[in-house]
């Protein structure tokens, strides 16, 4: 099966771009609960299995698959499974043979039955692998990361006609800098470098989050860089790559005071041939830099703000990007909505959001037991929403080595109803 599908976690259908919108159209808030369920608590301790901080999900058959980027029996993270009432089992851990992968920073994405996913360390340099592994916990390292072909990646791959397309956020740039690269491998880990990111001549660097695909050619974002503000290290990029390794940058985000957004982190979705994400600062000037912003664009680079975050009810700050289920987009804000968590910022948001930009809180993290910060991707499984908190869900031991610390918690996963 084409994993490009399963990657997205999202159903098809109609989702025209909206226009540009001058005003963040209202928020409403539901005065019932969308059936909010924590599923797994994850812990430090030994009797809490699973690893701690998750960081991504795939819904492939009906059955969940995550990563947790530490914890698990070597303390280097894990690969999980855990079924839709919440039966977790522990597929991988990670720091177990030599030359292993070290703490896993994004999903997994399923090709002809077997997972495949990055950590964003170890290896035979120490820069992070590509890895495959059966679900019945057979791992292979495909390629390690040494530098020159970049380092620590943080998004899941994409799989396009059976070969592995991914980024790697750090190192391996054009003469000799740390912009990062994009790479293609084979399921047999023949490994190229595709694009070099520059730093420099209004190219975007660091690239994260999840790739989308749009008649044959890819399409992602970059924390930084672009020609859309000049303030260093810029405000991020929306770009397009062929397969063939020509890419060009189609979006510079520019960061203004109370309109555009800066710093996309989750990526982007494509949906019916136009893609929507998120900003993790800019927008709304309520927040310090931005609260974030929702938006959508051409694949030529037309970009139209969506939504506006608010630091309020609504939500800030969103980490992870945007799925669509029957033509409405569901994400996550990392805090915002109220809860006690860190500043009085709040915990975090589930949201839904219209092609019209009209937002609803589906729920509002509250913290410690109920999960706090949720910064990765959604999934959709037989209809009801999947998700990550990465701290929150405090069980049996502290998350945190530092008896001088407030425990935060070590995470959760989550399942809720699309409203």
């Amino acid at each position: 099966m084409a994993a490009a599908a399963l990657l997205s976690g999202c159903i098809a259908h109609e989702l025209p771009v909206a226009g540009s919108s001058g005003t963040t159209p209202s928020l409403r808030v539901p005065t019932t609960p969308q059936a909010y369920r924590v599923l797994h608590r994850f812990g430090r301790s030994k009797r809490v299995i699973g690893g701690y901080h998750p960081a991504g999900l795939l819904a492939y058959h009906g059955t969940l698959y995550g990563t947790a980027h530490d914890g698990g029996k070597y303390g280097y993270g894990t690969v999980y499974s855990i079924t839709p009432p919440g039966a977790l089992h522990v597929v991988y851990s990670f720091g177990g043979t030599q030359n292993d992968g070290f703490n896993p920073s994004a999903g997994v994405i399923a090709v002809d039955g077997v997972l495949y996913g990055v950590t964003d360390g170890g290896g035979a340099c120490g820069a992070g692998t590509v890895f495959s592994l059966t679900t019945s916990g057979t791992e292979k390292v495909l390629h390690s990361f040494c530098g020159a072909d970049g380092g620590s990646p943080q998004g899941a791959a994409i799989a396009v006609n059976g070969v592995l397309y991914g980024t790697a956020s750090t190192l391996g740039g054009s003469k000799g800098n740390v912009g990062g690269t994009v790479f293609t491998i084979t399921t047999s880990g023949a490994y190229r470098v595709m694009h070099r990111f520059r730093t420099t001549k209004g190219d975007g660097f660091t690239p994260t989050g999840s790739l989308a695909i749009v008649k044959g050619v890819l399409y992602g974002t970059t924390l930084h860089g672009g020609a859309g503000c000049s303030d260093y290290p810029g405000c991020g990029t929306i770009y397009r790559i062929t397969t063939t390794g020509k890419e060009k940058v189609v979006y510079s985000f520019t960061g203004l005071p109370g309109s555009d957004g800066s710093q996309p982190e989750g990526g982007v979705n494509a949906v019916n041939g136009a893609l929507y994400g998120t900003t993790f600062l800019g927008g709304d000037s309520a927040c310090h830099e931005g609260c974030g912003i929702a938006y959508s664009a051409t694949i030529n680079g037309t970009e139209s703000v969506l939504y506006r975050f608010d630091a309020a009810a609504g939500g800030q700050n969103p980490a992870a990007g945007v799925v669509d289920v029957r033509g409405t987009l569901y994400g996550t804000t990392a805090v915002g909505g109220g809860g006690s968590c860190g500043n009085n910022e709040g915990c975090g948001t589930v949201y839904r959001l219209t092609a019209s930009g009209a937002e609803t809180v589906l729920h509002a993290f509250a913290g410690p037991s109920d999960g706090a910060d949720p910064e990765a991707n959604l999934v959709v499984n037989k209809g009801r929403l999947y998700g990550l908190t990465t701290s929150g869900g405090i069980v049996v031991s502290r998350c945190t080595t530092s008896l001088s610390a407030p425990d935060e918690g070590c995470g959760t996963v989550f399942s809720i109803a699309p409203e």
